[in-house]
């Protein structure tokens, strides 16, 4: 994985969130650059707790790690000249989802070392982190691989809860969605029988479900991807083919 970037070219959406606050650290707005990147991670805060969860760890150190994660990672080091933040270059096409996921591994193995040195002092260990304790380049960059998949699999599972709130009636056409996705064969005659409606209501609730549901996710993923509508449409794609797996 690369640290995050957005590609430029013509669209329907000319910037994004994400761009916008790349300028402003550059342009050196410093009110403007704080107030916007802490809102915006602030809207991703729960895919981050949501990874710390899946690894394992009760609340409280999930919480933990969120807040440590996004204070020493993201928010704290923001106006280093010298810093991601400063010397990213948009043309190369990265992404929000890629630089949260890079910065993620960095904090990760940091917090593995820190461990493992206090577990010699007889402290307890809170962070599964067994397969960053390898030797190689090579076996480094699978478990690289590895974190990176699983933060993309709880980063698309977040994108999707939130554009489906937003949907209206979306919960009662979601169990579909997912199975149409992953491939099941669930027919729609099924589906409305458990919705207990109609088949020619649930086609119709369920059309309107789509059109509502993909608007949201372009608004979502639009914050962070593009500005070319293809690579949105292209990382909705990608999103949704991780939702839609099931669950290990």
């Amino acid at each position: 994985m690369n640290d995050p970037d957005q590609a430029s070219g013509p669209s329907c959406f000319p910037t994004t969130q994400w761009t916008l606050i790349i300028d402003a650290i550059q342009k050196g707005d410093e009110r403007t650059a704080q107030a916007a990147l802490d809102s915006f991670c602030r809207g991703y805060r729960r895919a981050i707790y949501n990874f710390f969860r899946r690894r394992g760890c009760n609340h409280a150190d999930a919480e933990d790690y969120t807040q440590s994660f996004f204070k020493s990672r993201i928010l704290e080091h923001w106006d280093d000249r010298d810093g991601i933040l400063h010397t990213v270059q948009r043309s190369e096409q990265r992404k929000f989802r890629t630089f949260l996921a890079t910065r993620l591994w960095w904090f990760v193995k940091d917090q593995w070392k820190t461990e493992r040195t206090q577990k010699a002092g007889g402290a307890a260990i809170h962070l599964p982190l067994d397969e960053i304790d390898q030797s190689g380049e090579g076996a480094d960059q699978t478990a690289f691989k590895r974190l990176g998949s699983e933060f993309d699999r709880v980063f698309a599972v977040e994108t999707i809860t939130k554009a489906v709130e937003r949907a209206t009636r979306s919960k009662a056409f979601l169990s579909y969605f997912v199975s149409e996705q992953s491939g099941k064969q669930v027919t729609q005659a099924d589906a409305a029988g458990e919705l207990d409606m109609t088949v020619g209501a649930f086609k119709k609730g369920y059309h309107d479900f789509r059109k509502r549901l993909q608007a949201e996710l372009l608004k979502e993923v639009g914050k962070y991807a593009g500005p070319d509508k293809r690579e949105i449409e292209a990382e909705i794609k990608y999103l949704i083919g991780l939702f839609a797996e099931p669950r290990p």
